[in-house]
């Protein structure tokens, strides 16, 4: 037998593998008994951090017992390791103690929980917190204890939801309010200090502490009314399918809001309830039916108003869309919004350096909400409705809205858009007007405030960036003082957001810098720096810097200048307006086509002929920036729009439609032509749009 090539492990290679796997099964083993130690230590923290946060709750939970400040130091006396006590847990033993300090009128509290670990070793983990002292009756009662303090209303305001009905006696006494709102609602005062607002025989509202009472007795002096925000519910009749009866006003909070229209034949003051079968006030062609709403609140209220579909139809699957705001008006904090909800808020600060508010540890500014004031009416007399119009948007297009809002009924003797002329957009700054303002909070807390809002608090930004350069303004006998109050500078967000400084003067010229926060939500800032004057004479080069989608803004920056005169003497000359023609041919589904709206930025707003397609706009001179839009309200088409001839990739961009039955634009920016011929198109059936263009 030949054994040559007959392989095996010899004794010696045995050995040395065994030895390699037990060196492995040793360290696996170690590592699994880390492993079960290091899962007993987390086990034995988290209990114990639960335990610490355990008593950290109760000793927040005081109210029961500590019904005065004194009850308050008595249950928090100042001290270390008190109230220690043994825990037996699931894991170890533990023992937990408090140590309680005073620290600027609070008490500083650490709950401390200690154990013993399996080797032997004092473990310990701590939590801290504070406490301060706050009366558990402060939410009802109109002063504190404390003679000091004033009382500080919530979001919810002074007024409560109503109990109960109003009775036989008082509904017919001649000294019972009956309906004296205009509206079908009534006030009701039964002389204990409380005014209550009445629907029907049902009392809805109560204010409290509205009247005043002298040794139980109800003096002479008036009562304190309810706040009142009041508009108009529009519903497009040719663009929606909403029963109107099915959408309902409503407001955050303690509130009652009243739906009630006048009855064309009798002039008489209607509720609009679920009965209502009739329509309501409609415009002579029905473009618009609506009906009226006051909604009844409390002083110190701040939240929001807004629209609530009832499906009275279970097959009804329309999604409620809202618009606001001016469809006539240029400034972006005026132009409509797309939203079902009115936000209504005042914004204070603690004043810091050069008057400015606190800020936190990213230096972003600190703002505390403010409510309304007592019994404060809006709008006030002569000044717009806070209405809501209903109609169909696609996609949240703004577009949509100042299309459906820009109809002949909206006109009102012979005023073109005075039906909606100054409406409030989707906020409502409260600091534009002081006497809108709930004072009592703000003289509480010592706040400061300005006459505008920044932005809107119910959604607040991310980010806060400063846009700086100067303005150069050329004339003769100029003086500083005139100059500063009568130029001004701001941005899209808000008025008053900008800061404006005099610099110097050379010869005829003088320096002005201007500073601006915009603010970033996430996606960098997107917007304009307005330019205006009330100067006699005062001319600029430009009047506005935009910053659109594709050059945000996403740090501090300085940007271009703004070059004015006053007078004759300023080089280069002004560059007067221009008329901006964009045009050219249909094709496809031409019947189809809805609208065409040629906007520019710095300019004005058209809505094109449809059936010529040429849209001429004015822009406030060379270089402009502008958008077209293209609709098809049909559902079964979709609007395309061409390449524009002589334009640079990189000066335009095409937002494709999303879907049939919604809309196509197209963005230019920094253009310098005065005509572009541009072509669109109407497909059917998702046909391709290279199929026409």
């Amino acid at each position: 037998m030949n054994n040559k090539n007959m392989k095996g492990f010899g004794l010696i290679e045995v050995l040395v593998a065994l030895a390699i796997m037990a060196v492995g099964l040793l360290a696996v083993a170690s590592l699994q008994s880390s492993l079960v130690n290091d899962s007993n230590e987390n086990k034995l923290k988290a209990e114990a951090m639960a335990l610490a946060q355990e008593r950290i709750e109760q000793l927040r939970n005081y109210t029961d017992d500590g019904l005065t400040e004194s009850d308050f130091n008595t249950i928090f006396a100042v001290g270390t390791d008190k109230n220690s006590t043994a825990i037996v847990g699931n894991n170890a033993s533990f023992t937990r103690a408090e140590t309680i300090a005073d620290i600027n009128e609070r008490k500083s509290i650490t709950v401390n929980v200690s154990w013993i670990d399996a080797q032997g070793v004092a473990q310990i983990v701590s939590l801290d917190t504070q406490l301060s002292w706050v009366s558990p009756s402060l939410s009802g009662d109109i002063e504190t204890i404390k003679e000091s303090e004033s009382y500080v209303r919530s979001a919810t305001g002074r007024a409560k939801l109503g109990e109960g009905q109003v009775t036989d006696d008082e509904y017919d006494s001649d000294t019972t309010i009956k309906y004296t709102n205009g509206d079908g609602t009534g006030l009701l005062d039964r002389g204990d200090g409380d005014l209550r607002l009445t629907s029907g025989k049902d009392v809805v509202l109560t204010l409290e502490d509205a009247c005043e009472i002298v040794n139980n007795e109800r003096t002479g002096t008036a009562c304190t009314g309810f706040a009142e925000i009041s508009g108009r519910i529009y519903v497009d009749q040719n663009n929606t399918s909403f029963d109107i009866k099915d959408i309902f006003v409503i407001a955050s909070d303690a509130a009652y809001c009243q739906r009630y229209y006048i009855d064309s034949s009798t002039k008489e003051v209607k509720a609009v309830t679920n009965d209502t079968t009739k329509a309501l006030f409609t415009e002579s062609n029905k473009t618009f039916e609506y009906y009226e709403y006051t909604c009844y609140l409390g002083g110190g209220w701040h939240g929001n108003v807004g629209l609530l579909q009832a499906q009275s139809n279970e097959n009804k699957t329309a999604i409620l869309d809202g618009c606001m705001g001016d469809p006539y008006e240029t400034d972006p904090n005026l132009t409509p919004k797309v939203a079902v909800r009115r936000v209504y808020r005042g914004m204070a600060f603690v004043e810091g350096k050069s008057g400015k508010p606190t800020e936190d540890s990213d230096g972003f500014p600190i703002y505390y909400s403010i409510g309304i004031n007592d019994a404060l009416i809006l709008p006030e007399e002569g000044e717009p409705g806070h209405d809501f119009v209903i109609t169909a948007v696609s996609n949240s297009n703004e577009q949509d809205c100042i299309t459906a809002m820009r109809v002949s009924d909206a006109d009102i003797d012979g005023v073109t858009g005075a039906r909606f002329d100054g409406m409030p957009t989707d906020f409502f700054c409260l600091n534009q007007n002081s006497t809108y303002l709930d004072l009592t909070k703000i003289d509480s807390f010592g706040y400061k405030y300005d006459d505008y809002c920044p932005y809107d608090p119910s959604d607040p930004p991310l980010k806060i960036y400063e846009l700086s350069g100067d303005i150069t303004v050329k004339g003769i006998d100029l003086i500083e003082e005139d100059l500063l109050a009568g130029i001004f500078i701001n941005t899209s967000d808000s008025t008053g957001n900008c800061t404006l400084a005099y610099e110097s003067v050379a010869d005829t010229t003088h320096t002005l810098n201007f500073s601006c926060n915009v603010f970033d939500w996430g996606d960098g800032w997107e917007g304009a720096i307005n330019l205006s004057s009330i100067i006699t004479d005062f001319e600029c080069l430009d009047y506005q810097q935009n910053f659109p989608t594709g050059s945000e803004v996403f740090a501090d920056q300085v940007i271009n200048n703004f070059t004015c005169r006053i007078g004759a003497e300023v080089d280069p000359p002004v560059v007067e307006p221009v008329d901006v023609t964009v045009g050219g041919s249909v094709y496809g589904e031409t019947g189809k086509l809805s609208t065409v709206t040629f906007t520019v930025t710095n300019g004005t707003s058209v809505t094109c002929d449809k059936n010529i397609y040429s849209c001429i706009a004015t822009a406030n001179g060379t270089p402009w920036s502008g958008v077209l839009y293209v609709n098809s309200s049909h559902k079964n088409n979709t609007p395309c729009i061409g390449i524009p001839d002589g334009i640079e990739a990189a000066n335009y961009s095409i937002i494709r439609a999303s879907s049939k039955g919604t809309v196509a634009s197209i963005s230019f920016t920094n253009i310098t032509n005065e005509l572009i011929s541009l072509n669109i198109a109407i497909t059917k059936n998702n046909e391709a749009c290279s199929v026409y263009l």
